[in-house]
């Protein structure tokens, strides 16, 4: 067993009925896990109270389990508030079936599933069941919530292991636990109670790293070998023992990798050539380190199949490595927009994620496997500013992954309006993406038709109401460009605003999230993008028109970024040039600092409000 996971934020606070009017909320759970003859069994059980009709979705109940493990026992019934039994659920109406989803394309884990509703509310569904677990890496990560919508009113964690086992704990936002020392063995019992989510802030920490939760581990244990979890040199020798002498190539891929480097004397030109090998001739299939487990297939499976998860195609792409002397390394990372944050103190399985790193005496190269447009060395939002587990034998440690500097994540955006009436405008634009954008885009024209990407650039790279798009393009200049560009040609319709007795508009708006009023804020500031965009817009007016008002010159600064508006008007024709620059940086700031903040951005946002003005001569 491997499990592992981080879902809610939440967060005492008293309650009446319920959880001020909540949809659903969960009376009382409990996890009972016990260790015996170095198996472990699992009890779990829940009473889930559903207060109105638009929860009706939490009375189907989905229970998740591997082919290596035994699930049993499930017993659900519906209640009402006084604990009367309405009906119970029968055995013919558990559905079980493979954990396939369009993100999965197989899996080894298995669903449960089975629904209890009623339409009197409320209502409650109490259920329970166990589970076994013959080897397991870790004894239970415990979130005391189902869903991070769903208060908790009570929950409680119980752990028994035999006297003289060894294990460690680590707690987040939860009470140290009540331990009693019985003849045989040690009990630990965790409690929390009065748990409720808050909502999310703007530019606030992620929920996660709030999140109440227990991570229990063995300090040793067997999970297809031994492992262990005192430190991450052991930790890493385990999943080192998992994933060794896996990198192993047919002949014929062999003679392939040959053919492509034998004439190369450049290491980085052919480390370029086999990526693009893998690129073109492999494909993703999703059986994530979460789901799946941490077992590679070897070498040979990717070869003779022509795809594999992250594991096997970073195992694969080693291999080809191998064949031309190139030393590479396993890392394991949690990829995705919203890391949750790295317990460095837990030696434990904390990715979901396994990509390639290749030492290099100047700089070193991360490859990313599972992608067939990613650029050759490109580290990308999915993985950027995080800690990874580096697997060597007998050295394996924590690395930081690269992270973004203003220069990576550079968007630069130019606008040329002509205007020839006052009903009409005539728009290019050319666009340039780097870092968080160039991700977001990177992929539209490769694994989208023209008609779904034209839909998407409709609606995040466009941001007008009224326009008819005569012609776009969006590419990337080379291969391995880690930048691409947007053009477009575009009538504007009705875009003028009257203004008393002349025309105008507004600088684009940039699509900053709105922001809570200081008196409302809870939380302190945390920005995780960086932002860095220059703007430069043209307008040409015909002989009809001139500018009757241009804004002043503006320049605002602070400690969380600055942005800077520059009006250029031509003396000889009337055509006007503006240059904005924003730039927004990394950082964490405490609550006290929020109206400071939120003063900033209100600035940001009343500059791109002034118009500019024209009218007819």
């Amino acid at each position: 067993m491997i499990k592992y996971g981080f879902f809610t934020l939440l967060l005492a606070f008293s309650f009446n009925n319920s959880f001020y009017g909540a949809n659903c909320e969960v009376i009382s759970s409990s996890e009972i896990n016990t260790i015996s003859n170095n198996h472990l069994t699992q009890e779990t059980s829940c009473l889930l109270q559903i207060n109105k009709r638009e929860a009706d979705n939490y009375a189907t109940r989905v229970l998740f389990y591997s082919k290596m493990d035994k699930i049993y026992a499930i017993t659900a019934q519906i209640e009402d508030l006084n604990g009367n039994v309405i009906r119970k659920l029968k055995s013919s109406e558990i559905i079980t079936q493979s954990a396939y989803s369009e993100m999965l394309f197989f899996s080894d884990y298995f669903i449960k599933k089975f629904t209890l509703r009623h339409n009197v509310y409320p209502y409650r569904i109490r259920y329970s069941y166990k589970q076994y677990y013959n080897e397991f890496s870790e004894i239970t990560t415990w979130e005391p919530n189902i869903d991070d919508k769903v208060p908790v009113r009570e929950a409680m964690l119980e752990v028994r292991t035999p006297k003289n086992y060894p294990v460690f704990y680590k707690l987040n936002n939860i009470n140290k636990p009540q331990i009693d020392t019985l003849e045989n063995e040690i009990v630990y019992r965790f409690k929390a109670t009065n748990l409720n989510i808050p909502d999310d802030e703007s530019f606030s920490p992620s929920r996660l790293i709030n999140l109440p939760f227990v991570k229990f581990m063995p300090e040793s244990f067997t999970w297809v070998c031994k492992g262990s979890h005192k430190s991450w040199k052991d930790y890493g020798n385990w999943v080192f023992r998992l994933t060794n002498n896996l990198n192993v190539l047919p002949e014929s891929d062999k003679q392939t990798v040959h053919s492509l480097t034998d004439n190369l004397t450049n290491r980085f030109e052919k480390i370029k050539v086999l990526y693009h090998y893998l690129q073109d001739n492999f494909r993703y299939v999703n059986v994530s380190m979460d789901v799946g487990g941490l077992v590679p297939y070897p070498a040979e499976y990717v070869s003779k199949n022509h795809y594999g998860d992250c594991k096997a195609l970073t195992v694969y792409m080693s291999a080809l490595l191998k064949e031309v002397g190139i030393a590479s390394n396993y890392a394991t990372v949690y990829a995705g927009d919203d890391p949750p944050e790295f317990i460095n103190s837990l030696p434990c399985q904390q990715a979901n994620h396994m990509l390639l790193v290749v030492p290099s005496p100047k700089d070193t190269i991360y490859l990313e496997c599972t992608s067939n447009n990613t650029p050759v060395g490109y580290v990308g939002s999915f993985t950027q500013n995080r800690k990874a587990l580096l697997i060597s034998e007998n050295d394996s440690k924590i690395i930081n992954m690269p992270s973004f500097k203003p220069a990576d994540v550079f968007v630069s955006k130019k606008y040329e309006f002509n205007i020839t009436n006052e009903n009409e405008i005539d728009l290019k634009l050319t666009n340039s993406y780097k870092g968080y954008s160039f991700d977001e885009f990177n992929s539209l024209n490769t694994d989208l038709t023209p008609k779904e990407t034209e839909d998407i650039i409709r609606e995040k790279i466009l941001p007008f109401s009224d326009f008819e798009l005569s012609k776009w393009n969006l590419s990337k200049p080379g291969r391995d460009s880690v930048f691409n560009i947007f053009h477009a040609e575009l009538k504007l319709n009705n875009y003028l605003q009257k203004y008393g007795n002349n025309q105008g508009f507004s600088l684009i708006s940039y699509n900053l999230p709105k922001l809570e009023k200081p008196s409302e804020r809870k939380q302190p500031i945390h920005i995780d993008r960086i932002i860095n965009q220059i703007d430069t817009t043209e307008i040409s007016l015909t002989s009809a028109y001139h500018f009757f008002s241009i804004p002043e010159n503006v320049t605002i600064e602070a400690v969380y970024g600055e942005i800077s508006i520059n009006y250029q008007k031509e003396k000889e024709n009337d055509k006007l040039k503006i240059i904005r620059h924003l730039l927004i940086n990394k950082g964490d700031y405490p609550l006290s600092d929020y109206p400071d903040f939120y003063a900033f951005i209100s600035n940001i946002e009343k500059t791109n409000k002034k118009f500019i003005l024209i009218n007819k001569i």
